[in-house]
């Protein structure tokens, strides 16, 4: 016989001979991996989609990389301990971030759906904080197009004709239509969902996961009986020697 062919029937034995073993070591694991399965609660998904503020020229009013520090490193601590605070007790979740196309961020959570008001809470808490920082740094700026405006308003050239020349004028009215335009255009920033979550829950399936249990505990099975009858082959061989019975 070749070695594989007496590894199977050294396997078929093996079995057969301690199959209460076999059977003993399947069900424990897949009992064990059965109740993680069925109680341990299924995890979705809860996203915050935010919308960062823009200039009139659609430029940001505060660099991602600035945003994303400020979440990192003071939003999320200060939101974290009021959190604590109100709650009494740590949030057992994680809140990420990350970029979504060059004009929003995207907060996520996967967590519990027991989970679901404590992150509602959280991202809201967060995306308003955001929201407030953005609205400031709007504000600074509408202010500064205003005072342009006011300032061009007055200047020589514009609406006196006898005074300036066509040119001068002109270009004074398209300085002041541009600054307009600027002020106009700003955008605000919002938040457009807060903590929304996935239909589905993260992860594969209760079907899928309880087929995987089944064959990992027939492997599991197998591996034991082969481990306990490779002991006692060993056990023989050295009783063997030894000249005992």
């Amino acid at each position: 016989m070749s070695s594989s062919e007496n590894f199977l029937v050294d396997l078929t034995v093996a079995l057969i001979r301690k199959k209460k073993l076999f059977v003993a070591t399947f069900l424990m694991v897949l009992c064990i991996g059965l109740g993680y399965v069925l109680l341990t609660p299924s995890s979705y998904k809860y996203v915050t989609l935010i919308k960062l503020a823009q200039d009139g020229e659609g430029a940001l009013l505060e660099s991602r990389d600035d945003v994303l520090a400020n979440i990192e490193s003071r939003w999320l601590p200060e939101v974290a301990s009021a959190f604590k605070d109100g709650r009494g007790y740590t949030p057992t979740f994680n809140v990420d971030f990350s970029e979504v196309g060059r004009t929003h961020l995207l907060l996520s959570t996967v967590a519990p759906s027991s989970a679901g008001d404590g992150i509602r809470w959280f991202h809201q808490s967060v995306a308003e904080k955001l929201v407030v920082s953005q609205a400031e740094l709007e504000r600074i700026l509408r202010e500064k197009l205003k005072a342009q405006i006011k300032a061009a308003e007055r200047a020589p050239g514009v609406g006196q004709i006898d005074n300036a020349s066509e040119s001068s004028e002109s270009a004074a009215i398209e300085y002041l239509m541009s600054v307009r335009g600027r002020l106009e255009g700003i955008q605000s920033a919002e938040a457009k969902v807060i903590a929304q979550r996935s239909d589905d829950p993260i992860g594969i399936g209760v079907a899928l996961a309880v087929g995987l249990i089944f064959l990992q505990s027939f492997v599991a099975a197998v591996v034991v009986v082969l481990f306990y009858y490779f002991i006692q082959r060993v056990n023989g061989v050295i009783r063997n020697e030894e000249g005992r019975p």
